[in-house]
């Protein structure tokens, strides 16, 4: 995951966003990525398998693209990775960086905590229509965001909207939307040091008032507060997101392996069969994304709260039992090395981090339309 560059981010946005439209061609889309982001999606693409279970025969697949069409378990996967990597790229060590990367690490975790609700409202949706279904007809489609939201509507949790009830999918997405767009204004303020802000203490205060101050009591706003001038340097923040280089990734990906040799052979036989596709690029994902995290394939699985719940119990760093990152976060990365870079190394980190920007808009936007339609935007203070 720490090889995973912002724009790799913004580009498994793109495929949860994309993956359900009846037009969505899979393998021309896999077959212009990396071999990480195949690895990636595949590892993800289980994992939401998984998670649906046997009641679902799949993502809903959508002819006209309606306000909140996104498959709800595939944003969790990617938002969770998103989280995951964020902490690892932005929670950088240092002198005086404390009360800034306990943030990072504070919001991630709160995140996952919010995800994890869109994921028991997804479960929900799930048996409770699969008890209406005959026996004939007892898979259904797993849930767009939009259905979901409609559902929990419809069917009564929300006593008193806009307030919401604070274990239900609304909420959860509603607090994850509002994490990402602080991280996105973040960002696009970090762009406008020093013309419109004169420092990244600056930028990241902006970015506080314009998504989470309303929604912050008194003494969370003091929190957040005391973490701006404890953040590092704009120029290290976007060393550490465009980490690592593309000449790394490009060594990465051609880097000839066992599994490599399989997909060539695979895309080589005429008439071969989907299934023995889909069975090759999981061996593949097992082989290049596992050089991280193989010998934690099973804690990847937990990450989606996919793994059997006697495993869940005995593990020690279940993400959703502890609410912390096992797949790398913690591995220590030497920032210190890290030289003033030069011109052309900083000018590609900011150009990388304007597409993130620009990317996210739409997606953010969509939600934030769902969310006005179904009275979902809860003004309650936390």
């Amino acid at each position: 995951m720490d090889k995973l560059s912002i724009t790799d981010i913004a580009l498994l946005y793109r495929y949860a966003s994309d993956m359900n439209q009846i037009d969505f061609k899979k393998k021309e889309f896999m077959s212009d990525q990396s071999q990480l982001i195949r690895s990636v999606i595949t590892a993800i693409d289980l994992a939401v398998k998984i998670s649906r279970g046997g009641i679902s025969r799949g993502p809903l697949q959508v002819k006209e693209r309606k306000v909140g069409d996104i498959d709800a378990l595939c944003f969790v996967a990617v938002s969770r990775i998103f989280a995951e990597w964020r902490t690892i790229h932005l929670a950088l060590e240092g002198k005086g960086y404390r009360s800034y990367t306990t943030s990072i690490n504070f919001s991630s975790r709160d995140m996952i905590q919010n995800l994890s609700k869109i994921e028991d409202g997804v479960h929900l949706y799930l048996k409770k229509l699969g008890l209406e279904r005959s026996a004939e007809d007892a898979t259904i489609p797993t849930p767009t965001i939009r259905q979901l939201l409609q559902f929990e509507a419809e069917s009564g949790i929300h006593k008193k909207m806009p307030q919401l009830e604070e274990k239900s999918a609304a909420s959860g997405l509603l607090w994850t939307k509002r994490q990402i767009s602080y991280q996105v204004a973040v960002l696009r303020n970090m762009l406008n040091v020093p013309s419109e802000f004169p420092r990244g203490e600056d930028a990241g205060r902006a970015a506080y008032n314009e998504v989470y101050a309303e929604y912050h009591n008194w003494a969370l706003r003091q929190v957040f507060a005391r973490t701006f001038g404890s953040a590092p340097p704009v120029e290290q923040l976007f060393l550490a997101l465009k980490l690592p280089d593309d000449h790394e990734l490009a060594d990465d990906a051609t880097t000839p392996t066992l599994m490599s040799h399989l997909s060539e052979e695979d895309s080589s036989r005429d008439g071969s069969k989907e299934g023995e596709n889909d069975e090759n690029e999981l061996l593949i994902a097992l082989d290049n994304f596992g050089k991280d995290v193989a010998e934690k394939w099973e804690d990847f699985l937990g990450l989606f709260n996919c793994i059997d719940d006697k495993k869940k119990k005995t593990h020690p760093d279940n993400i959703l039992q502890l609410s912390e990152s096992y797949v790398s976060i913690h591995d220590e990365y030497d920032y210190d090395a890290l030289k003033p870079p030069s011109p052309k190394p900083l000018e590609t980190a900011k150009q990388a981090v304007g597409d993130f920007v620009e990317d996210m808009a739409p997606l953010l936007s969509d939600f934030e339309s769902l969310i006005n339609k179904f009275n979902m935007n809860d003004p309650s203070r936390v």
